[in-house]
C-alpha cells in the first residue's frame, strides 16, 4: 500500500476474478493472381469478455454526492480529494480511511474486426516481392490497466459508468502497410548485362531490399481540468468546435488546437468518447544495399549497407493532451525510437564479411 499523506491507497482484486474469455474467427481466400504472385484476403474477428479492468473500489458516492448538494454544499467544493477528506458536508465516500483503492476486475469486454491483404510474388527476373495490409477496429471499455497509451489514465472517468469507458482501444491502428522487396541488380559477372572484365566485377553481386512501413497514428484522450462529475478524476473535456491548426504551424504541431475545448459544466459529463483523437501517422523506409564479389572460387568479399529510417522522416510521439498544461496541448515533444531503444533518427551502419 502506498502511504499518500492523507489516506491510504491500497491495490484490491475482486473476490469474483474471472479469467479472460476470447472467441475468434475468420475466412479468407488464397489464389495464384498471375504467374509467380500469390494475393490473399481474410476478415479476422474476435470478442473477449472479463478482461481485466482497474476501478476506484472507494469512490465518491453518489448518494451522498447529491445530498450534500441539496444541503447547499457549492460543486466546486465537491471536488478531487476534498471528496475523501472534506469533512462533513463534503466528505461523499463510504470510507476516509482510503483514497482511490485500486480495484483489479475483469469486468471489461473489447471486439475486433480487420480485414487482411497479403501479396507475395516469388523471385521473378530478380525481383522478390511482398506486401501486406490491414484496416481494423479494436473497440473495448478498458485496455491495459497497467500500462495506458501514452497521456491517458487507468481509472475510468467514473467508476460507476463504464459505459461511457466504450471507445477505440489504445492500440487501434487502423490502417497499416508493410512491403518487403529484393532486387537483384541484373549486372556484373553471371548476369545479362556488363558482365566483362572490370566493370563486369564492379557491377557483380549487388543486391538490393528493404522494408517500407506505413501507419495510421494511435489513438488518445484529451483531459480537463475539472471533476465536474464528482468522481475524484477530472473529466475529458467538452469539444466545442472542429478547426485545423493555422497554416505554417510547426511540424510538432500535431494535435487539435486548444481553442476547440471547454471544460463540460459541473453535474454533467463530457460529450467526448474515450479515445476519440488519434496521433501522428508513422513512416519508416529500411533499406540494405549489399555487394558480393567473388575473389577465389571458394573466397567471397561481401559488402554491405544499412540504412534505418532511410529518409529521417521525423515519427513524432502522442501530443500533450491536457487542458491544465497550455503550452504543450497539442504539441508533440517526442519522437518514436527504435524497437533497440536508439534513436529514431536515420541511422547508418556498414559491414565487411569474408566468406571462405
Amino acid at each position: 500500500m502506498v502511504q499518500d499523506g492523507t489516506g491510504i491507497t491500497p491495490i484490491l482484486f475482486d473476490k469474483k476474478y474471472r479469467t479472460p474469455e476470447t472467441q475468434s474467427w475468420n475466412a479468407g481466400i488464397q489464389r495464384e493472381w498471375i504467374a509467380n504472385t500469390t494475393i490473399e484476403v481474410d476478415y479476422v474477428g474476435s470478442h473477449s469478455t472479463h478482461l481485466f479492468r482497474e476501478v476506484d473500489g472507494n469512490p465518491p458516492q453518489p448518494d451522498l454526492v447529491a445530498a450534500n448538494l441539496a444541503s447547499g454544499t457549492p460543486p466546486s467544493v465537491l471536488t478531487g480529494t476534498r471528496l475523501w477528506f472534506g469533512g462533513p458536508g463534503v466528505q461523499s465516500t463510504n470510507n476516509n480511511a482510503f483514497f482511490q483503492a485500486f480495484l483489479q476486475k475483469s469486468i471489461a469486454n473489447a471486439s475486433y474486426h480487420g480485414l487482411q491483404v497479403k501479396v507475395s510474388q516469388k523471385m521473378w527476373h530478380g525481383l522478390q516481392l511482398g506486401g501486406a495490409y490491414t484496416f481494423s477496429h479494436a473497440m473495448d471499455d478498458g485496455s491495459d490497466p497497467l500500462t495506458p497509451a501514452a497521456g491517458n489514465r487507468g481509472f475510468p472517468r467514473n467508476s460507476f459508468n463504464l459505459r461511457a469507458e466504450r471507445g477505440n482501444s489504445d492500440f487501434d491502428v487502423r490502417h497499416r502497410g508493410v512491403i518487403n522487396y529484393l532486387y537483384e541488380l541484373p549486372f556484373g559477372h553471371g548476369k545479362a548485362h556488363l558482365n566483362q572484365g572490370f566493370v563486369g566485377k564492379a557491377l557483380e553481386g549487388w543486391q538490393l531490399s528493404g522494408i517500407t512501413t506505413l501507419s495510421t497514428g494511435l489513438p488518445y484522450d484529451i483531459f480537463g481540468n475539472r471533476d465536474n462529475q464528482h468522481t475524484g478524476l477530472s473529466d475529458r473535456a467538452e469539444l466545442i468546435a472542429t478547426t485545423k491548426n493555422p497554416s505554417g504551424s510547426d511540424k510538432t504541431v500535431t494535435g487539435p488546437p486548444l481553442s476547440d475545448f471547454g471544460l463540460p459544466a459541473f453535474n454533467t459529463a463530457s460529450n467526448l468518447a474515450r479515445n476519440r483523437f488519434y496521433g501522428p501517422d508513422f513512416i519508416d523506409f529500411d533499406s540494405v544495399a549489399q555487394k558480393t564479389t567473388t575473389v577465389t572460387e571458394r573466397m567471397k568479399i561481401v559488402f554491405r549497407t544499412e540504412a534505418y529510417n532511410l529518409f529521417n522522416h521525423a515519427n513524432f510521439g502522442q501530443p500533450g493532451n491536457a487542458i491544465a498544461n497550455p503550452g504543450t496541448f497539442g504539441i508533440s515533444l517526442s519522437q518514436i525510437g527504435r524497437a533497440d531503444s536508439t534513436s529514431g533518427a536515420r541511422q547508418l551502419q556498414f559491414a565487411l564479411k569474408l566468406l571462405f
